[in-house]
C-alpha cells in the first residue's frame, strides 16, 4: 500500500486551467497551511509525497554525529566501552 498526502489549510490563492476532455487542474498558489498528513486513503490518488533535509538540518545531523564520535574516542582512552 503506497502513502500520498493530505493537505489541510486556507487556501489563500488558485489558479486554474481548463482540463477540455479531463477535468480542470486546479493550482493552489498561496496557502496557509496547518497539516501535512502521510495517508493510504488519500482524496487525490495522483498526490506524492517524498522526503527531502535542508542544509540546516544536514549540517545539525553532521555536528550530532561528530560529537557522538568525540564522545565514543573518549569514552575507549578510558577504557570505557
Amino acid at each position: 500500500m503506497s502513502k500520498v498526502c493530505s493537505f489541510a489549510g486556507q487556501w489563500l490563492a488558485e489558479e486554474w486551467q481548463d482540463g477540455g476532455d479531463r477535468l480542470p487542474l486546479r493550482t493552489v498558489t498561496e496557502i496557509d497551511l496547518y497539516e501535512i498528513t502521510l495517508t493510504a486513503f488519500p482524496a487525490y490518488e495522483t498526490t506524492s509525497a517524498s522526503l527531502r533535509a535542508s542544509d540546516n538540518a544536514t549540517a545539525a545531523v553532521r555536528r550530532r554525529a561528530e560529537a557522538a564520535r568525540r564522545a565514543e574516542a573518549a569514552m575507549r582512552l578510558r577504557g570505557i566501552r
